[in-house]
């Protein structure tokens, strides 16, 4: 009986890294002096795509979402030992599609495998 096997996973981290102080001083917040958002929501630090402008609060630079759907789908294939050719189909979600791109989640899951060099 054939069927779908998760061979390897993988993941993309982005490199910038905001604390809860740093948060809190982007959105004009109290300080998080006590670290109750840790000790209640269990968030130590979030990942941003794009360094986080202090005035505005928003990113400072346009950031390729499938360059970092690439990434974490070059590790899976690395973790799996697989070629592109090897690869049969990629799963691609994501809940954070650039407003201004307007691109239908298949439509972006054709640029990746061809960024990928998927059949």
């Amino acid at each position: 009986m054939a069927g779908i096997v998760i061979v390897g996973t993988g993941s993309y981290l982005p490199p910038f890294v905001v604390d809860s102080e740093e948060l809190a001083a982007i959105i004009g917040q109290k300080a998080d002096k006590h670290g109750w958002i840790k000790y209640v929501l269990g968030i130590q630090e979030r990942r941003f795509a794009s360094p986080i402008s202090a005035e505005t609060g928003r990113a400072t630079q346009s950031v390729d979402e499938i360059d970092m759907a690439k990434r974490a789908a070059e590790q899976a294939m690395r973790d799996a030992n697989l070629g592109p050719a090897m690869v049969d189909g990629l799963i691609y979600v994501t809940c954070t599609q650039e407003p201004t791109e307007h691109k239908h989640f298949s439509r972006s899951t054709i640029e990746l495998h061809g960024r990928l060099g998927l059949r």
